[in-house]
């Protein structure tokens, strides 16, 4: 589909001192695309239309559904289209009918139909080898529940797509959109993308996954990769042995307007009523065991006992399986003053806490199936000019600079937390420091307004 190149647009009303307007009318009696600084391609170009499968997707919270929303929003007002397939919210271009689960079994003809035809195209793929065709199949049938679905997704999404017009199919969120994507993109003639974040592409711990790697075949046909960062692009290659020039990295980044916090610090400070000689600790995200957020707690509580004169309150916003064993480590160590729990608040509570916390810390692991991606917990603490300290896990040394924006500790190191939180404490005019560069890094890298076009060339790579 062709439509004006609203850059090229703009700078040809500047240089004719016209309006816009007028240029769109009276483009052709201008015959504007016949001079030479301006040609025909120039004036107008090619917009795409992408579909994104995912089940992670708002009002869910977490880095990927935060980062595929903010996708969506990232192309209102663009030449290009986005149209989004998900379980849960439907809006314009935003659509609700992805289907996660299934309370029984119901074939019918139509599936069945459409069943073999996915088969078939399977088999007809000049892409995949004969051993990874084999691989796509098993992975399809061996679980008949998870066959269903994809299916009855297919029968529900592809006459939409086939009516958009659709160029490009990514899959979102590798689980059941990773072979949704592919039979789309195969019986459609599409282009085919994944998005990556971490725990997505590692193997399972079954012998059946870590023996046939039923991903990997997925993965190999499609047209791109794409990766939060460099460490999350090695372990990816270096799983699934994909050709590193079909992967490309496109990190997290923010949009400044979602952050807008009015008050200043001090005034933050005194809201929640805390005492200006408190040294403010905070961490943000998901209560499970690799976020080691019970490592905070007996670092604090070490420093406490070691330097009594230094008063710490520590913040923790996020929910999760560890919640409860974390609630009672607190008890058990004594530090019901010290701590407070403020679960999934609303973002403008969490977004306060970011701006008057002193550091932020979140000393993530990798761990079996499990890995820190990248983290945008980061990046959301550095914004607010806050340094912050991670472990050397996953893709946290793409979102740290270390010894620039934060520090990264040894992975389940306590000694070293405590070293790490204490140069903190004892250095403000680092701390300070630190937090502007982070804030410097992130507006300089980590903003839609920059990102966006990266992502763009990356679609014009296959389009």
């Amino acid at each position: 589909m062709m439509v004006y190149n609203s850059g090229a647009i703009t700078e040809l009303a500047s240089h004719f001192n016209i309006s816009e307007k007028e240029i769109r009318f009276n483009i052709y009696y201008y015959h504007l695309y016949k001079i030479s600084k301006y040609n025909y391609f120039q004036i107008f170009i090619y917009t795409m239309r992408i579909a994104l499968l995912t089940d992670a997707f708002y009002p869910l919270k977490g880095g990927i559904s935060h980062h595929l929303v903010s996708l969506c929003k990232s192309f209102q007002g663009k030449d290009h289209e986005l149209f989004v397939f998900n379980p849960y919210y439907i809006n314009d271009r935003i659509y609700d009918n992805l289907m996660v689960s299934i309370k029984q079994l119901k074939l019918n003809k139509q599936f069945l139909k459409l069943m073999l035809i996915s088969f078939y195209k399977i088999i007809k793929d000049k892409e995949l080898k004969l051993n990874q065709k084999l691989r796509v199949f098993f992975h399809l049938i061996h679980n008949p529940r998870n066959l269903v679905i994809v299916i009855n997704n297919l029968a529900n999404i592809l006459p939409i797509i086939n009516k958009l017009k659709v160029d490009i199919i990514i899959g979102g969120f590798p689980t059941n959109t990773l072979p949704l994507a592919y039979l789309l993109s195969s019986l459609l003639h599409k282009k085919f993308l994944v998005f990556v974040y971490g725990d997505d592409f590692l193997l399972k711990s079954n012998i059946l996954d870590r023996t046939f790697r039923f991903k990997t075949p997925y993965f190999k046909r499609a047209d791109k990769i794409i990766v939060l960062g460099k460490t999350t692009k090695y372990f990816f290659h270096r799983i699934h042995n994909v050709r590193k020039e079909n992967i490309e990295i496109f990190p997290l980044a923010i949009f400044p307007k979602d952050y807008d916090i009015v008050e200043s610090k001090e005034d933050l400070r005194k809201k929640y009523s805390i005492n200006d000689k408190n040294f403010v600790i905070l961490s943000v995200g998901w209560h499970v065991p690799r976020k080691r957020f019970d490592l905070v707690i007996k670092a604090i509580k070490s420093i406490k006992e070691k330097r009594p004169e230094i008063k710490i309150n520590y913040f923790s916003v996020g929910e999760g399986v560890s919640s409860d064993y974390l609630k009672e480590l607190v008890s058990r160590l004594d530090m019901e003053d010290n701590v407070i729990f403020y679960g999934e608040c609303a973002n403008r509570i969490r977004n306060e806490l970011y701006k008057l916390s002193d550091l932020f810390v979140m000393p993530s692991v990798t761990i079996e199936n499990s890995i820190e991606g990248f983290g945008l917990v980061y990046l959301e603490a550095n914004y607010y000019k806050v340094p912050v300290i991670g472990a050397y896990a996953g893709g946290v040394r793409d979102a740290i600079s270390n010894n620039k924006t934060g520090l990264l500790v040894k992975p389940n190191d306590l000694d070293d937390l405590i070293e790490k939180i204490l140069f903190f404490i004892d250095n403000e005019t680092k701390r300070i420091q630190f937090g502007e560069m982070g804030h410097k890094r992130v507006i300089n890298e980590f903003l839609w307004s920059n990102r966006f076009q990266d992502f763009i060339k990356i679609l014009e790579k296959v389009s």
